[in-house]
């Protein structure tokens, strides 16, 4: 019935019906515009805490380095070889020792091992000081371990193999293993996370790096950076650094595979 044909009454109680449905169409159509940006926009001001857990089959080819100066994560890659982030390492030379600790592998002679530095990079100051002059050493932040083959985990624990950091576009899942905290100490001993985030950048102030939506602590330093859905390792997490303030970075498996090949280094013995 049109609505010529209602009273007055009438008219006004369709006018107020058809108001409350044109605000419900515009409310609809409104969510549909922002939902997605709504979505991301606590991953991006880092309202929204990342899920960490512990999961045994990627935690356990994972070690917690600890140096005099602190502790930090490496990852096997090898039968004995390992990556870590060179500044982990910080103030150490090629050829000195760490301790390494596999918390989540049963051992012949406990989870403690030692491995020996075999590579570290020429860009990395002795003192990991940078400055604007030398930010570019972050692109190249890792290094290499390595234990004597009768300390080496069975051939059963997972190896992580480096996959071309291309194969990880902004907006990819991904997951940080690591050792997050924690002295590495007696009882100070931290637990080995696998904490969940987005890769948000592919760049970082023009240098090659990954910026990452996700939460790192001291300690998760030299773990890998993993695409949760296949389990590639696309990076080495090298954490906050004071020239980006409360941002989170990983250098590349590219940058990190190239600069291998370089020094005629093979990660995978």
């Amino acid at each position: 019935m049109s609505n010529r044909y209602l009273g007055p009454v009438a008219k006004q109680e369709y006018r107020m019906q058809w108001n409350q449905a044109r605000k419900r169409l515009n409310l609809f159509f409104y969510l549909a515009l922002f939902l997605p940006f709504l979505a991301y926009l606590p991953f991006e001001l880092n309202l929204l805490k990342t899920k960490a857990s512990s999961g045994s089959f990627l935690t356990k080819p994972v070690a917690l380095v600890v140096t005099q100066s602190g502790t930090g994560t490496a990852f096997l890659t090898g039968k004995t070889r390992l990556l870590t982030a060179a500044h982990v390492l910080c103030g150490m030379r090629k050829g000195e020792y760490v301790d390494l600790i596999f918390q989540n592998l049963d051992m012949e002679g406990g989870n403690s091992r030692r491995s020996k530095i075999i590579f570290l990079p020429a860009s990395m100051p002795a003192n990991c000081s940078l400055s604007q002059s030398n930010l570019s050493a972050l692109e190249t932040d890792f290094a290499v371990l390595e234990m004597s083959p009768s300390d080496a985990p069975s051939s059963d624990v997972t190896r992580f193999i480096l996959s071309p950091s291309s194969s990880a576009p902004t907006m990819q899942n991904v997951n940080v293993i690591g050792y997050p905290g924690g002295s590495g100490v007696g009882s100070d001993m931290p637990n080995c996370t696998v904490t969940g985030g987005i890769i948000s950048n592919e760049t970082v102030s023009s240098l090659d790096l990954f910026q990452l939506n996700v939460t790192a602590f001291p300690g998760n330093s030299g773990g890998p950076l993993v695409i949760e859905k296949t389990n590639q390792v696309v990076g080495i997490l090298i954490a906050g650094k004071p020239q980006f303030p409360g941002i989170t970075l990983a250098c590349k498996s590219d940058q990190i595979l190239k600069n291998l090949k370089r020094n005629n280094i093979d990660i995978e013995r």
